[in-house]
């Protein structure tokens, strides 16, 4: 290749410049008898042009053939464009013109080779899951090779789409409707700007497809953002349409929702579409980095034209190693063993011999004693080194991987291990004993992360067996004290996400005597301590969720001052800083749920300033990475509720992107999964109160979706059961706002039947009984919207109960309190419906007096003040259906003055926006009551006194 042209300018290889006589000349069609072609059929029309299935008489073969219809001089003109640029075109993927020509009436046609197959985009909705559609990638790679040639030729299709890539019978791949295509201009002369359509002859409307200059040309979902703003485009919008289709194919569906060309086109513009892995975690990496190129936002930082797309796309198919992505290490050495599979697999195999021999060995040892000690040593050592080798991987290999989020790769050496293990007894020597116990703890390590809680429990306990029976031996061991608080303490972390709160109190109170008794036994020990500390760290998060928040503040206070006595006496160490951290967000996320929302927030940012610390010096750590975006989802919120909307945004947004991220790098971990489930309700709740309903439905929709999936996994874990109720109820209440009330019912129902469940497991769990009273309530809600009041009541009835009772228990829990404010309204609401004012006006009361306690403890809370400003509307129109204008127009006063602040504060708050607009309106009534009732007073007053 010369080296003009691999000569790159911006990013961009510059082409050698195509010869003069490619250049479209003018056309002038010759009249055709329309007898040539018979047994027509029409197939599809358009605003401008239909196509035909015809039969050509002379060459006796089917065509498909395109007519314009009648139109302006402008749309004839670039027919014939479209007509000379496609037969130009001579590539098995582009479809063939065989004649162009005109009616006698005038219209001008042209004849093509007749593509007997589908739209690609019928093909991949039939296509249900990634491996199907994955199959289809060679006809995207024929749209790409197809495309290269294109661009060599110096022309655009500009309107790529899976409906224009037909996929015959026989797996024939054809881009078809080059009807907007653009002949580029030559390295050396400037591009021609689009011909405008003759002003007294418009075009018949087509969206997103006008040829103003400066217009939008193409199909909003598919084209680049400088296409969808009007700008000049290149081979690199191509480019860009093609990722898309990829992404359409690996996704399940385009990149930007359908609906109205305009909102289509703003989108595009506004930023990208929603990340790939989100809806296909499992997709190859090296396909997602193919897409992402494509998809740039930037053109420079795209495939330069189709022919560098298409080499990548065949390098993937190959098994080589694709351009765009940059491979980690562990990658490099996967692909090596993919490619160098055979003389691997016969290591692999050499290497299972290895251990088969040690496990058969030990068995002829056991069965015949009689064997010689040498053939019985090289056997002991056969199963040691076997043993050694799980031990380095399930252990030393597992606190490497960890941190790069790559557990998932151990799945497989976890159950041969455990396989291994059931097979061999155990001798009676203490290593023997203590060596089993350590790889049954391992296991269960590999077990736990990737969200087996039942086999992890089972092997925990198998390695907590063993480690008693040592004790048994040896009582003041510290060393395994520390392993049995250990172990305890992990069963009680898998049986507190079983919903067993007492088993894990339990557990961890076992686990911190245990670690006392170490660190007395050896004082100057640091490593103790650390199993003190977390013991510490996990009966507080158990206080909390019981809803004794004064007992759990004390308990993270405790664990927190440990790791920062530590810290202090150790500051460059690293476990200790991290304890540290996690105390801090401990004790601000206990302040927070207390209602002590300045500490909580102060709090909140030590956490993040020490997390910031930590990553300057382990970057790719994503257990801190983790923590930093759960620091900064707390201070979101936290900024939300004091009335920062700005602010919040930034930390929230922050929070969900890196939430994507980590749960992209490893997506068999169900934490982690679990945190972008929370992630996109989080997001859901900004977009909502924004006034983006379509948006928070998506992010409602996604965090439901990956809820549902790992309930299926785990039915019994609370966090998953939460995200998944969370994103039910959301969008309960959306539906509900929309009108779609059964829809709306139906989802209200689930998170009821689901908080349930989880109470049933554990009765004395605080968050979900007061989760439970909150369903009600929304299920209430619904049905009183619905007409159906006494079962609405009849919710309300076992809701109060559940909050009355909580309430009486921790008067001081704010989340409490507001709930059972919430359940006041909901059933005063249900009695003014029922035309019981009095009944109304005394809940509405009790509700507000409960707002008034709120916003006393925590003035700070703007959340507090606008659910107060409301109560107060709520008492007004009790006092309007009982006639009492004066009192409803203080209270309805009242509440506009505690409303306009939160407003002039935050003007963009939709809720805030539509509570005021409802305050002003009742005050209008209740001013046109009172005057009405002056002047029946003052009527009274001048009549004549009756005689």
């Amino acid at each position: 290749m010369s080296d003009a042209a691999n000569d790159s300018r911006d990013g961009v290889r510059t082409l050698p410049s195509p010869r003069a006589e490619h250049k479209c000349p003018e056309l002038t069609l010759a009249e055709i008898d329309p007898g040539r072609y018979v047994e027509r059929v029409p197939l599809s029309q358009g605003s401008t042009a239909r196509i035909v299935r015809a039969r050509d008489v002379r060459l006796a073969r089917p065509v498909a053939l395109k007519e314009l219809l009648a139109g302006s001089q402008g749309l004839r003109l670039r027919f014939e464009r479209e007509a000379m640029l496609t037969a130009r075109l001579r590539h098995p993927s582009i479809v063939s013109i065989l004649e162009a020509g005109r009616w006698p009436s005038g219209e001008p046609f042209y004849a093509m080779d007749l593509v007997a197959g589908r739209p690609l985009d019928q093909i991949i909705a039939e296509a249900t899951t990634l491996e199907a559609r994955l199959a289809l990638l060679p006809h995207v790679l024929a749209v790409a090779d197809a495309l290269a040639y294109a661009h060599q030729e110096r022309v655009i299709h500009r309107d790529l789409k899976p409906q224009n890539v037909l996929v015959g019978a026989f797996g024939e791949t054809v881009v078809i409707d080059w009807g907007v295509a653009k002949e580029l201009a030559s390295a050396d002369e400037p591009d021609e700007p689009d011909e405008p359509d003759e002003p007294d002859e418009p075009e018949p409307p087509r969206p997103a497809l006008r040829t103003i200059a400066g217009a939008v040309l193409g199909t909003p979902a598919y084209m680049p953002p400088e296409q969808a703003a009007g700008r000049a485009v290149d081979e690199r919008a191509d480019v860009y349409a093609i990722g898309a289709i990829l992404y359409h194919l690996l996704a399940g569906q385009a990149p930007y929702r359908s609906g109205e060309s305009d909102a289509v086109l703003a989108t595009v513009r506004e930023g990208p579409p929603a990340p790939l892995g989100r809806f296909q975690p499992q997709a190859p990496v090296d396909l997602l980095a193919i897409v992402h190129r494509a998809m740039a936002r930037d053109p420079a930082a795209r495939y330069p034209s189709g022919r560098e797309l298409a080499e990548d796309l065949r390098r993937f198919q190959s098994g080589q190693l694709v351009g765009a992505h940059r491979y980690s290490l562990g990658q490099l050495l996967r692909r090596q063993v993919r490619r160098h599979r055979r003389p691997i697999a016969v290591a692999a195999i050499a290497a299972l011999v290895l251990i088969a021999s040690g496990v058969v060995g030990v068995r002829r040892i056991v069965a015949e004693q009689q064997r010689a000690s040498t053939q019985r040593r090289m056997a002991e050592q056969y199963r040691a080194d076997a043993e050694d080798l799980m031990d380095f991987m399930l252990r030393d290999l597992r606190l490497k991987l960890e941190p790069l989020g790559k557990v998932d790769l151990l799945g497989l050496v976890a159950s041969k291990a455990q396989g291994y293990y059931a097979s061999r007894p155990i001798g009676a020597a203490a290593d023997d004993v203590r060596r089993r116990a350590h790889a049954q703890e391992n296991v269960a390590e590999v077990l736990r992360m990737q969200g087996h809680a039942p086999e992890a429990l089972a092997a925990y306990r198998a390695a907590l067996a063993l480690e008693d029976d040592l004790a048994t031996r040896a009582p003041a061991d510290a060393q395994g004290l520390s392993n049995r608080a250990k172990i305890h303490r992990s069963i009680g972390w898998l049986v507190e996400q079983q919903m067993h709160s007492e088993s894990a109190l339990g557990e961890y109170g076992l686990a911190l005597a245990l670690a006392a008794a170490a660190s007395a036994l050896e004082p100057g020990n640091a490593t103790w301590p650390q199993e003190m500390f977390a013991a510490y760290h996990h009966m507080g998060g158990v206080r909390a969720h019981r809803g004794d928040l004064p007992a759990a503040l004390a308990l993270h206070h405790t664990a927190l001052a440990i790791a920062e006595q530590y810290a202090a006496a150790d500051p460059a160490s690293e476990p200790w800083q991290r304890r540290r951290a996690i105390g801090l967000f401990s004790v601000a996320k206990t302040l927070m749920v207390q209602g002590s929302l300045p500490r909580a927030l102060s709090a909140f940012r030590d956490d993040l300033v020490l997390i910031d610390g930590l990553l300057a010096s382990q970057p790719t750590d994503v257990e801190l990475q983790r923590d930093r975006a759960l620091a900064y989802r707390s201070i979101g919120s936290l900024l939300q509720n004091q009335g920062d909307r700005a602010g919040a945004l930034v930390a929230l947004r922050t929070y969900v992107a890196s939430t994507e991220r980590l749960a992209a790098q490893d997506p068999a971990n169900a934490e982690w999964q679990h945190d972008l489930a929370s992630a996109y309700n989080t997001m859901g709740r900004v977009l909502e109160q924004e006034g983006d309903v379509t948006g928070a439905l998506a992010q409602y929709g996604a965090a439901v979706a990956i809820g549902e999936r790992l309930q299926a996994q785990a039915p019994d874990n609370a966090n998953h059961a939460g995200a998944l109720l969370i994103g039910h109820r959301a969008i309960a209440l959306l539906l509900g706002q929309q009108g779609n009330l059964p829809a709306a019912l139906s989802r209200a129902l689930a998170a009821s039947a689901l908080a349930e469940r989880m109470v049933g497991r554990d009765p004395s769990n605080t968050d979900w009984r007061s989760t439970l009273a909150l369903t009600y309530i929304d299920v209430g809600n619904l049905l009183g919207d619905l007409g159906y009041w006494p079962g609405a009541l009849d919710r309300y009835a076992a809701s109060m109960a559940i909050l009355e009772r909580l309430v009486a228990r921790y008067p001081d829990n704010g989340d409490l309190l507001r709930g059972l404010a919430d359940n006041q309204d909901a059933v005063a609401s249900a009695r003014l419906a029922l035309h019981d004012a009095p009944g109304a006006l005394a809940g509405y009361r009790a509700a507000l007096a409960l707002r008034e306690r709120l916003v006393a403890a925590e003035p700070s809370d703007t959340s507090r003040r606008f659910d107060l400003a409301a109560a107060h509307g709520s008492v007004g129109d009790a006092l309007l259906e009982l006639h009492d204008a004066a009192g409803a127009l203080a209270a309805f006063r009242t509440g506009l003055a505690l409303l306009g602040p939160l407003v002039a504060q935050d003007p963009a708050d939709v809720d805030q926006q539509h509570e005021l607009a409802t305050l002003r309106r009742r005050l209008a009534r209740a001013r046109l009551m009172a005057r009405s009732r002056a002047r029946g007073k003052s009527a009274a007053r001048a009549a004549p006194p009756a005689r």
